[in-house]
């Protein structure tokens, strides 16, 4: 069986993205926090609420699995640390690294309205689901 190997340039734009977001969130850089509760709900779920992140999770990290060509992007939300500052929601809030959260991150599949709302709120000009 003869196999072909897949093109550098296939579908590495995703993952471009997803890496671009990783240092905004990692370095804050003035970007605002990004909690479960501002990410629009998956269309296709039956239940929103069931498996999900509290409403305060805060956005850590995202990361692929699966094939490089067709990627799943998931999220990693932490609860904010108490009395942390920089990690509570609001509109002068400001990302943090993992270490303004508490807990072990609560990983959850992220769909394309929701990547294209982190994208904007961190000030990215990327295309999801192209």
């Amino acid at each position: 069986m003869h196999h072909h190997q897949i093109a550098p340039t296939t579908h590495t734009v995703e993952l471009a993205q997803l890496a671009a977001i990783n240092e905004r969130l990692a370095t804050g850089q003035g970007s605002p926090a990004i909690t479960w509760a501002d990410l629009p709900p998956d269309p296709a779920s039956t239940s929103p609420s069931a498996g999900s992140p509290a409403p305060e999770a805060v956005l850590v990290r995202l990361s692929a699995d699966g094939p490089p060509e067709f990627p799943y992007i998931q999220g990693h939300f932490a609860l904010p640390a108490a009395g942390g500052t920089g990690s509570q929601p609001g509109p002068t809030a400001h990302a943090t690294s993992s270490a303004g959260v508490t807990g072990s991150p609560q990983v959850v599949g992220l769909h394309t309205a929701a990547l294209q709302a982190v994208s904007h709120r961190l000030g990215l000009r990327h295309r999801w689901g192209v």
